[in-house]
């Protein structure tokens, strides 16, 4: 009862997330543009302008000065910076109505800036900013109109650049470690965290051939086994590791601990909207699904993490699997049941 009342409110609370759909019926992972009605596209319009100093074209402005506050920090920033410098910008506020004819959108857009400086490439260079920016498109654009830039203003225009050498350093690739997460979920291709709609993977430090260095497994679309050499550096050695003949599925996170008393580490995966697996480690750093023979089939939904612990003090390990709520029934909100 109370649960039921709870979904209700979630969903009138937050109609903007539900305007998509009638109610939060079951219906695909809303995206950011669902979300922000398209203006997260002109967003990213603004994202070379930073990274490579390509200003914006004319037919995204509604006034020639309309950009004046964005071009002058990016001048500043592409004039300290070396070429690879980065931009990351997101939508923290928004708010959508109709003026005069004309459907019209204000939203508080966070710039985030990271770069080398141009004179010293052992110095790195970041910048935060908060711009106030009115988008606005004819009414009888419809919903997919294209929108405009009406107005931008920095919330902090004389805000200098944060310089400094770092104590540490960027190594993955360096050492082997060479993966970009990929999601199930086409949606996380744009999406940025919006809580009760996704998570990014862990990842899993474990001894998994007991040499004393720890390895690394990467949860993802398809599980990988990084070995450490015992100097530090890795080798892909997910190919005949029994990972490799994991179904595709968003795997989310996971736990290791030795569940047989072999001595080995086994690991428990977590999946979201897609069957959890148990796999047993079979020594050597290869892994067999063990979850219908250990009996832990059919915990499917979305899972995020898993803690291996023992819960009864009958010197066994128990598992604790943590579900966070599926965007797609509820809307954006938690409804999650462990």
């Amino acid at each position: 009862m109370i649960h039921d009342v709870l979904r209700r409110a979630a969903c009138v609370l937050t109609g903007l997330f539900c305007a998509a759909a009638a109610g939060c019926g079951s219906r695909p992972t809303p995206t950011l543009d669902d979300y922000s009605w398209g203006t997260a596209a002109f967003v990213r319009t603004l994202e070379p302008l930073f990274t490579e100093g390509r200003p914006l074209a004319t037919g995204n402005l509604s006034d020639p000065a309309a950009a004046a506050a964005l071009n002058a920090l990016a001048e500043r920033w592409v004039t300290t910076t070396a070429a690879g410098r980065q931009a990351f910008l997101r939508i923290v506020e928004f708010k959508h109505f109709k003026h005069s004819g004309v459907k019209r959108a204000e939203l508080m857009v966070e710039v985030r800036l990271q770069g080398v400086a141009k004179s010293d490439p052992r110095e790195r260079v970041a910048g935060l900013s908060h711009f106030r920016l009115a988008l606005e498109r004819t009414s009888d654009e419809g919903k997919q109109g294209a929108w405009r830039l009406a107005s931008a203003r920095d919330s902090s225009p004389d805000r200098a650049f944060l310089r400094a050498r770092p104590h540490l350093a960027e190594e993955a690739r360096a050492a082997g470690l060479d993966l970009r997460h990929e999601s199930g979920d086409p949606a996380d291709e744009t999406n940025i965290s919006i809580p009760a709609t996704h998570h990014h993977a862990g990842i899993l430090l474990v001894d998994v051939d007991a040499d004393g260095a720890l390895d690394v497994i990467v949860p993802n679309r398809r599980p990988h086994f990084f070995r450490n050499d015992g100097s530090g550096r890795f080798v892909d050695r997910t190919a005949g590791s029994g990972l490799d003949l994991l179904p595709e599925g968003d795997a989310a996170g996971g736990a290791a601990a030795d569940l047989d008393g072999d001595g080995l580490p086994d690991l428990f995966l977590t999946y979201t909207n897609t069957t959890c697996r148990l796999l047993r480690n079979e020594g050597g750093g290869r892994f067999r699904d063990v979850t219908e023979a250990w009996g832990l089939a059919g915990i499917a939904g979305p899972y995020t993490s898993v803690v291996l612990f023992d819960a009864d003090r009958d010197g066994r390990v128990d598992l604790y699997v943590i579900c966070y709520g599926d965007a797609r029934k509820t809307g954006p909100a938690y409804n999650g049941f462990n």
